[in-house]
C-alpha cells in the first residue's frame, strides 16, 4: 500500500476524535495513553482502507472537548464517517514514513 495525503477540499485543518487517559499505578509514575477513534470508511476512504479515523465537524468540537461527562449515546452520534465529498487525497512517497523527514516534501504527490 502507498501512503496517502488526505485533506479537506477547503484545505482547512481538521480534528480526529480521540481519547486520553492518565492512570497512576500503585507504585511508579503515571501512565499516559491515547487513542484515535475509528469508524467505517466513507465511500472516498473505502478506496484506501475499510476503517477511517473519526473526523469531527468543527461545529462538534466543543461538544467533544468539554471535559464534563456526557451520556455515551449523546457522543455516539459524533462517531460517524465524514462527508466524502469534502475530502481529497493523493499518494505520496514512502519518504513520509520516517520521522526524520519533517518537511513539505512528505506531502508531494507521486
Amino acid at each position: 500500500k502507498s501512503p496517502m495525503y488526505i485533506q479537506t477540499v477547503s484545505r482547512a485543518p481538521f480534528a480526529f476524535a480521540g481519547l486520553w487517559e492518565s492512570w497512576a499505578p500503585p507504585r511508579g509514575n503515571p501512565i499516559r495513553s491515547c487513542t484515535i477513534i475509528t469508524t467505517s470508511a466513507n465511500t472516498f476512504m473505502s478506496q484506501i482502507h475499510h476503517r477511517t479515523p473519526v473526523i469531527l465537524d468543527t461545529k462538534d468540537f466543543d461538544q467533544w472537548l468539554v471535559p464534563e461527562e456526557k451520556p455515551a449515546d449523546q457522543l455516539q452520534g459524533l462517531l460517524k464517517p465524514y462527508e466524502p465529498a469534502t475530502l481529497v487525497g493523493h499518494p505520496v512517497s514512502s519518504y513520509v514514513n520516517s520521522p526524520k523527514n519533517d518537511s513539505s516534501d512528505c506531502t508531494l504527490p507521486i
